[in-house]
């Protein structure tokens, strides 16, 4: 069962999330000019919270325009998250290797950890059902989380 079907949601719905989710993604990675120029523990946070909140939304959904929000909520986190893995890969990797810094990040993040969620989530949806698998990604993202809120002022390089 999907999360959708989880609160009588239909394929109809599926579409109609992921389509206002991929809208409000691109409208905040076109105002990436403006996003990077919030302070770093900002975005750190916001990228933090973001899906932090979509999840604690969709745990209480019992209907879909609450999943919907959710995924609106989390898609703008996306879409300041994006820019953000631009800055890191920017500072951290050396001139001569940027583009490899580039993929080996955007790879790592839309592939690898695409296939390692779907796979722990399927898995835990099946055995144990959509909320114990919400309970699991909330407790997880509390990790990220704590972490964006601990972290110390930038180091410079």
């Amino acid at each position: 069962a999907t999360i959708i079907a989880s609160v009588n949601g239909t394929v109809a719905d599926i579409g109609i999330d992921a389509f206002f989710g991929t809208m409000i993604q691109a409208a905040f990675i076109f105002l990436a000019g403006y996003t990077n120029k919030l302070p770093l523990k900002l975005r750190y946070l916001i990228v933090t919270f973001m899906p932090w909140i979509m999840l604690i939304l969709t745990f209480i959904a019992t209907s879909t325009p609450l999943v919907f929000l959710g995924t609106f909520i989390y898609n703008i986190g996306y879409g300041v998250m994006l820019p953000l893995m631009r800055y890191i890969t920017e500072r951290c990797v050396n001139k001569d290797l940027q583009n490899l810094g580039q993929n080996i990040a955007d790879s790592t993040f839309t592939s690898a950890s695409a296939i390692l969620s779907l796979l722990y989530s399927g898995a835990i949806i099946d055995t144990f059902g959509v909320k114990a698998m919400l309970l699991l990604c909330i407790a997880i993202s509390s990790v990220a989380c704590l972490m964006a809120c601990f972290k110390k002022k930038e180091a410079t390089m």
